[in-house]
């Protein structure tokens, strides 16, 4: 196979890879928005869950408001939990189950701080790799493209193939933590009577449909 195929067959993959994560998020955003307009039973919003959990598990974090769609997230460093627009004082079965995802994390992050800090880590370098796979990959079919140096375009090649599956075994281990953080969740909801088990269902499928755009 002549060498520009070969990059040209990566291209593809990278392509089908990266619509499969759209695809992710999109099922996603579905879930979230067909059970956003129902509230919970005990008509609890995200604000009053967040107070009331910071004091009965003796939690330290402030609660603030981010912009970006379903942007919510637990900021370590600072003990935030940030809610987006979506989901501040929102009392829906989908805003709850979202909230009490992020508490989970500031439980596993008061609990499991060495195992959490190191997730944190890999994290942040599965961040910075990612974001030179594309790059690398378009300049080595840039460089055969044009009948430079092949030796130096199948090198950036290698690399950027290396990156990828690196960047890919960082996200593969913090599935375990994101996963962690949602049954953490349904604890929560279930033990404090926010959601009963019929919602506590819906909470199942807001989260596995958010396990698939953790990677």
């Amino acid at each position: 196979m002549e060498p520009i195929f070969t990059i040209l067959l990566v291209m593809v993959g990278l392509a089908v890879f990266l619509g499969i994560i759209n695809s992710a998020n999109i099922v996603f955003l579905d879930i979230f928005k067909k059970y956003s307009s129902l509230p919970s039973k005990t008509q609890t919003n995200t604000i009053d869950f967040l107070e009331g959990i910071k004091r009965l598990e003796k939690l330290d974090f402030n609660i603030a408001r981010t912009k970006g769609k379903l942007a919510d997230c637990y900021v370590p460093s600072k003990k935030i939990i940030a809610l987006s627009d979506d989901t501040f004082n929102n009392c829906s079965v989908a805003s709850l189950s979202v909230v009490a995802h992020e508490v989970g994390h500031s439980l596993q992050h008061k609990y499991h701080p060495i195992s959490f800090n190191l997730v944190r880590i890999i994290k942040a370098i599965s961040s910075v790799l990612g974001s030179f796979v594309i790059p690398a990959i378009l300049t080595s079919f840039i460089i055969m493209l044009l009948g430079f140096n092949e030796t130096i375009a199948w090198g950036i090649s290698y690399i950027a193939i290396g990156i990828a599956a690196c960047d890919l075994l960082a996200k593969m281990l913090t599935i375990p933590m994101e996963y962690g953080a949602s049954r953490i969740a349904i604890n929560l909801l279930r033990k404090y009577q926010i959601l009963d088990e019929e919602e506590l269902n819906i909470t199942q499928k807001i989260t596995n449909a958010a396990a698939f755009t953790y990677i």
